[in-house]
């Protein structure tokens, strides 16, 4: 989880934006070449994207925020509203959260066998 996000709100929005994405990076223990694995975002695209050299698309923010950095819909939201994105619709919140109430949690990096044999 980001430092502290009633401080951030302060920040000018680039500023606030590159510090969320950092500090969702890094809670996550993900490796660049691990998100360019799961998200298929090239890692040197990806180390662009957190020195704040490129501005990702929403499609790729969305893919970073959900796959790379487990993010629920509302941190998401706030990365996408940091990077001048709209939030995600009701609809599709609502179908994230259904779509992860069912499945069952399965670790980054584990190929779900362990999980299954349970």
């Amino acid at each position: 989880m980001p430092e502290n996000n009633s401080d951030l709100r302060y920040l000018p929005s680039r500023e606030r934006f590159l510090r969320l994405i950092d500090s969702h990076h890094v809670c996550s223990g993900a490796t660049y070449r691990e998100i360019d694995q799961i998200c298929e975002i090239d890692y040197s695209y990806l180390s662009l994207i957190l020195k704040g050299a490129r501005q990702p698309s929403r499609d790729v923010l969305i893919r970073l925020c959900h796959s790379g950095w487990h993010l629920d819909p509302a941190e998401t939201d706030d990365v996408l509203m940091a990077a001048g994105f709209p939030p995600l619709s009701h609809r599709t919140r609502r179908e994230w959260v259904e779509k992860n109430a069912r499945k069952p949690a399965v670790p980054p990096g584990s190929d779900g066998a362990a999980a299954q044999a349970t």
